[in-house]
């Protein structure tokens, strides 16, 4: 059970149905699917700095001015050791998957980026409530027993070229809370009868396939 899965129900039961249980994707605006397309861009250059940015930058539609406004951005925010780390608390129930953009294990850190045109989208006071953090530090508490040192969440301007460090933290009571949240969720799922119904991550990655070769 993913953050995705959790707050595409929260948002709408009925988007969480036609994309999890039907498999069919959502139904977004054009100005939504750009910028999630630069989004997934610019974790590819996060990720691997041989990635060919600017290359896929040009093929999506997408300027000059924003291919190095972001560039600018990315050069300022700090890597960790590990990135688009895939975690799973299978010991938990339901089991719950996390994607952690930047993880160091070692030294207990977290972080999170998030692309925008708007620096108004992300603030300390949204960071400070933000249920998907929260969400990853409960499975990081599940799988290691541990609070995160460090969690931050960065946000990428791709307006301006700006980068802004946001440092929140979760504890005791945080993870109390999104626990609470989480099985609330899974319970209204099943009543429903639509637990059974969801599609493995192994059919979403052959669809997805399916799509790609039509």
């Amino acid at each position: 059970f993913s953050f995705s899965e959790f707050s595409t129900y929260s948002y709408s039961p009925e988007n969480y149905y036609k994309r999890y249980c039907l498999g069919e994707p959502l139904e977004l605006t054009p100005e939504a699917e750009r910028k999630i397309k630069l989004g997934v861009l610019i974790h590819g250059l996060l990720e691997d700095p041989k990635y060919p940015f600017v290359k896929d930058m040009k093929e999506g539609g997408f300027s000059k001015k924003q291919t190095l406004n972001a560039i600018k951005a990315v050069n300022k925010i700090e890597r960790l050791p590990e990135g688009e780390v895939n975690l799973f608390a299978r010991e938990h129930a339901p089991p719950l998957h996390a994607v952690f953009d930047g993880f160091d294990k070692k030294n207990r850190l977290l972080h999170e980026y998030k692309s925008t045109d708007n620096q108004m989208r992300w603030n300390q006071m949204l960071v400070d409530r933000d249920k998907q953090l929260s969400f990853y530090a409960y499975v990081y508490h599940e799988l290691y027993h541990q609070f995160f040192k460090e969690i931050v969440l960065w946000r990428i301007n791709t307006k301006t070229g700006h980068a802004k460090k946001f440092e929140t933290a979760r504890g005791p009571q945080d993870l109390k809370k999104i626990a609470l949240e989480i099985d609330m969720t899974v319970r209204a799922i099943k009543s429903r009868g639509w637990w059974e119904e969801r599609k493995s991550r192994k059919e979403f990655a052959e669809r997805n396939q399916m799509v790609l070769a039509v």
